[in-house]
């Protein structure tokens, strides 16, 4: 367990949207996906692109979910995660981890109270991994950063 607390506090939560899920099954957001839903999270996909991915309804915004989510990460472009922060914070969505380390967005989102993750790769923290992400977490443990 990560001696984070707003890792942990995230790693807790039952239900996120997970915004800019991409179409694509091989893209890093489909694995985080993966991930959470093997550890048993419902996340819930936001793209305004498509109207499913996989077998989920997809949403086209935070604020069109339907039912409560209790956090969000965020696999968008840096110059698209501004405006996602605000769509969290319009939605009540106050824990989010950014998958893009964005500065003034996320100063700006700890300042309306909201709990922000970022240079954190949740295959660090999350479930069990296979090789290499396995790998990069021993050596992030060793280093004292876990």
């Amino acid at each position: 367990m990560s001696s984070n607390p707003a890792i942990q506090e995230f790693l807790g939560l039952k239900r996120i949207a997970m915004i800019g899920l991409s179409r694509d099954s091989k893209d890093y957001s489909r694995l985080v996906y993966e991930l959470f839903a093997a550890n048993g999270v419902d996340v819930v996909p936001v793209n305004p692109n498509t109207e499913s991915i996989g077998n989920k309804k997809c949403y086209a915004s935070v604020e069109a979910i339907e039912g409560p989510v209790e956090g969000a990460f965020v696999t968008l472009p840096p110059n698209r995660v501004a405006e996602a922060l605000q769509a969290c914070k319009v939605a009540g969505i106050n824990r989010v981890w950014l998958r893009n380390a964005v500065g003034q967005a996320a100063t700006q989102a700890r300042a309306d109270g909201m709990t922000v993750i970022e240079d954190a790769c949740p295959m660090m923290y999350v479930g069990p991994v296979g090789f290499p992400h396995n790998f990069h977490r021993w050596v992030v443990k060793l280093s004292g950063k876990y």
